[in-house]
């Protein structure tokens, strides 16, 4: 409760992603956060920075361990953390990172712990302390489109072949009824939305042999509370997608300041 101004009050300065704000940061964070471990850097007495980390065991390779954003527990982690980072000023210099890392490397035990930094852009690795060994467990592509920075239209950005396809999809969907979306009104029919969203994904998976993101229980719990957490500037946008009667399907959206994450 006390850490939750101090980290919003920094969101107004930084560029922080949705992942990055005290709603995803700070929900059910004591559940998540069993053994938590802060760090934060001041200019005067101006916070520039803060990384809300949790203290575990290294799995199988032994030792402690630092976990960023994250709680080391695969059941809690389910909800998969992207656009990771720590939160930073920024009308801040480069060097703030290198700062930060640097002063968690000299900490008398958590600079011997293994880091685990996951979701954050390939781009910190160079920012973290030169006697410091990486290992880059996974890469991951993360496509983004300009939605308002172009006056070119959205389809016309995209290949012949796929404009074709997407207006032949339309033109099916169409038959059926007009299309439309359907922006959960509040936080109850958003909740609605979400229990749809799940019964269609999970038929979707289970039906591959996969167990499905809404397997673990507190999948679901989470995202039904990150529902009614967003702050100004932010929002959770559960949306349903129809044509006429028959429903075709449900975006979840978390949206930050013009930045949206498909999630």
């Amino acid at each position: 409760a006390s850490l939750a101004p101090v980290w919003q009050e920094l969101e107004r300065r930084a560029a922080g992603s949705f992942f990055q704000s005290w709603a995803w940061s700070g929900c059910l964070a004591e559940t998540r956060f069993p053994d938590p471990w802060l760090l934060t850097a001041r200019r005067g007495d101006r916070v520039v920075a803060l990384g809300l980390f949790n203290r575990g065991s290294g799995g199988r390779f032994g030792g402690a361990s630092l976990l960023l954003g994250e709680s080391g527990d695969a059941a809690l982690d389910t909800i998969f953390i992207e656009h990771n980072g720590l939160l930073l000023d920024r009308t801040e210099t480069d060097d703030l990172p290198r700062a930060c890392w640097a002063a968690l490397a000299a900490h008398a035990d958590l600079g011997k712990a293994r880091w685990r930094l996951s979701g954050v852009p390939q781009t910190v690795a160079a920012t973290l302390p030169g006697d410091r060994t990486v290992r880059i467990a996974a890469r991951r592509p993360a496509f983004s489109l300009d939605l308002a920075g172009s006056a070119v239209p959205v389809l016309d950005r995209l290949s012949a072949n796929t404009r074709q396809r997407l207006r032949q999809s339309v033109r099916a969907w169409e038959k059926i009824g007009p299309l439309k979306l359907d922006f959960a009104a509040g936080p109850d029919e958003a909740e609605a939305y979400l229990q749809a969203l799940k019964l269609l994904h999970q038929k979707y998976w289970v039906g591959r042999g996969k167990p499905g993101a809404f397997a673990e229980p507190f999948f679901e719990r989470f995202h039904r509370a990150l529902i009614r957490r967003p702050a100004e500037g932010q929002s959770v946008d559960l949306i349903r997608i129809s044509a006429g009667e028959r429903t075709l399907g449900y975006l979840y959206n978390l949206v930050q300041n013009g930045w949206v994450a498909a999630y």
